[in-house]
């Protein structure tokens, strides 16, 4: 296509000028500044490239009306699914979905899901779609199907993280819940016997790690259970002896469970508990020293282990109708030096019992807990709080030998705005006050990308400088609805937010809308750690700083552009050194384009153009349609 064009200046000279080839239009101040092949008059033209005649230059055919909703849109949406293509959009505090082959015949939608009346933004996981509409995180699935990601009924669950295995540190918390699990394979349920608080121990063997429960609180009553282990002065000790008198004259004393490693009970040690009813000795016990239960006048119930081979004189004078359990026959039982045989007792052979409470610790704050053991039952639960927190739980067993390498999975609630600092280093939760568990800060998020397999979050107003990154789940792969509290990072210090995400080739670029001292655009690139908790990093790799970004940025055939304060630009390099440069790829439009709105500019890809919509207007950039301008750039 060709235009010819007249000129009468001033000086009555008429000028006459053909334009060949045309590229676009040129707004330019300086006439002699216009490309040969550019021209200012050709405003709402451009090349059909799918149309009629080899690529023509030709009036815009303009807009068609396929959907009127009576409402604000808050953003338009993309998803993929089952191979076809669907638009959402999020007009008032609705969200639609339709087909995009289907765009002529679409009628009324019905909207599929509520959403706030705030700009929302949106990510690709597989064949789901998620969006974040500034109060919540919703999924829209291949089969349109729409729900808020939470742990609320008929809501989408987040993928909820074992936090610790073991005791050890294993996964991080997830911002998106509050919810937790821990995990304990159980090998020897003897060694997590449980130990009730406040009593005291005396060292007896500092080199082989032995100790002795040598007393108890005055005050203490009720089920009192001997662990295995005790800490003295911050080291762990074998709890191998009951001392003499330690629990002696305690009246409130009702039943006792004295751990495995416990070898022998001392002389005149339970003496005196009168309302004491139920007595546990483990299998290892040896020896049960002289007048150890005497006036116990309420024991009606004590069970004997295989290893007892000596009880001390007087051990159950004045236990008058106690019912014995011993885990041998009588000729074994016969053969215990000093073992009580009265006529108002009673011996009840091989019925030894091998209950055993054991104790789980938490390692996070929890307000509920609930347990599973698979594949077995006999057991019960009951939870030990500290002021208004659960910290650990114990299970009764009615067989110890039941949980023997078996697997225990316990899943909490966190405590609203308690959340214990990780083994790793400061968490996200550090940053300021959550109830929610930190969701609220991910909810607000107005930029998002995936890069290097991940998605990144940003642009939270309350959040300016931070980068929030999913983490990969148990499968190894990444989950969407898994952002780990060590998960993110800052960029500068100042309060300019972020105002785009883009994934290139090599890095993850963030854009600040100003220069805080630190810089405007920060490169991220992707380091192991060789930390399991956090196994990857995104340090800044590069910096540039005084370029300042308006709004979105976008890769338009692999070329990084972004809203600057100069228009639309472009992330190059050098040639010779590789280092990074800012381009301008919008001198032809910029005397008009700078006296728009460069905020509300939206960036997107259609029929091979770069579409740069604001004020009512769009720009076009055609990918095809290269060429040199004067400052040695190509546009």
């Amino acid at each position: 296509m060709s235009y010819n064009s007249s000129y009468n200046y001033k000086s009555g000279t008429e000028y006459s000028r053909c334009y060949t080839a045309m590229r676009g239009v040129d707004f330019s101040g300086d006439g002699s500044r216009i490309s040969g092949n550019r021209f200012s008059k050709l405003e709402n033209m451009w090349r059909d490239y799918d149309g009629v005649g080899a690529a023509l230059t030709e009036s815009v055919p303009g807009f068609r009306r396929i959907l009127s909703l009576g409402k604000k849109i808050y953003g338009l949406h993309r998803q993929r699914a089952g191979g076809a293509e669907y638009l959402l959009v999020h007009a008032g505090n609705s969200l639609y979905r339709f087909a995009v082959a289907a765009r002529d015949a679409i009628g009324t939608p019905s909207p599929i899901a509520t959403l706030a009346e705030h700009k929302s933004v949106s990510f690709s996981s597989g064949s789901s779609l998620f969006l974040l509409d500034g109060t919540r995180m919703v999924r829209v699935g291949a089969d349109g199907v729409a729900k808020a990601v939470g742990d609320g009924e008929g809501e989408y669950p987040p993928y909820v993280p074992t936090t610790y295995l073991n005791g050890e540190a294993y996964e991080q918390r997830n911002l998106l819940t509050r919810k937790f699990k821990e995990r304990y394979t159980v090998t020897s349920p003897d060694l997590l016997a449980y130990g009730t608080p406040g009593m005291s121990y005396t060292v007896t063997d500092e080199a082989a790690g032995f100790c002795e429960l040598s007393g108890m609180g005055r005050a203490a009553g009720g089920v009192i259970h001997v662990p295995y282990f005790a800490t003295v002065r911050d080291r762990t000790y074998r709890v191998t002896s009951v001392g003499t008198r330690a629990f002696a004259g305690l009246a409130s004393v009702t039943e006792v469970h004295i751990g495995a490693g416990v070898l022998s009970v001392g002389a005149r040690a339970f003496s005196g508990c009168s309302s004491l009813t139920t007595v546990y000795l483990p299998a290892e016990l040896t020896e049960i020293g002289a007048e150890a239960f005497r006036d116990c006048t309420s024991l009606t119930v004590i069970h004997f282990g295989k290893s007892l081979a000596k009880v001390g004189a007087d051990a159950f004078k004045n236990c008058p109708a106690m019912t014995i359990h011993y885990a041998f026959g009588l000729a074994e039982y016969q053969e215990i030096e000093g073992a009580p045989v009265t006529e108002t007792n009673t011996l009840d052979t091989l019925t030894w019992s091998p209950s055993l409470t054991v104790y789980l610790p938490l390692y996070e704050p929890a307000s509920e807990v609930s347990v599973d053991i698979p594949g077995m039952s006999g057991y019960t639960v009951t939870n030990v709080t500290e002021g208004t927190h659960i910290a650990g739980v114990l299970l009764t067993l009615e067989n110890r030998n039941f949980l023997k390498n078996r697997e225990v999975l316990i899943t909490g609630t966190l405590s609203p705005g308690e959340y214990s600092e990780s083994d790793a280093g400061s968490n996200f939760l550090s940053e300021g006050s959550f109830t929610d568990g930190g969701a609220s800060a991910l909810f607000s998020c107005l930029c998002a990308e995936v890069f290097d397999g991940r998605v990144f979050l940003s642009g939270n107003p309350a959040f300016p400088n931070t980068v929030f990154y999913s983490a990969r789940g148990s499968t190894g792969q990444n989950d969407p609805t898994y952002f780990g509290v060590l998960n993110y990072f800052n960029d500068g210090i100042g309060a300019f937010p972020v105002t785009a995400l883009l994934a290139t080739g090599d890095a993850l670029v963030v854009f600040k809308k100003g220069d805080d001292g630190g810089g405007s655009i920060y490169y991220h690139t992707a380091r192991e750690t060789g930390i399991d908790l956090l196994p990857k990093i995104y340090p800044v790799s590069y910096i540039h700083a005084g370029t300042p970004a308006c709004g979105g940025a976008i890769s338009f055939f692999d070329d990084p552009l972004f809203v600057s304060e100069t228009g639309i630009s472009a992330l190059s390099k050098q040639a010779l050194n590789l280092e990074r440069s800012i381009v301008c790829r919008s001198h032809a439009v910029n005397p008009k384009l700078l006296a728009e709105d460069l905020s509300s500019v939206v960036l997107d890809v259609f029929c091979g153009y770069l579409v740069a919509a604001v004020g009512g207007r769009v720009y076009l950039a055609d990918s095809r349609a290269t060429y040199r301008h004067d400052t040695g750039g190509t546009e």
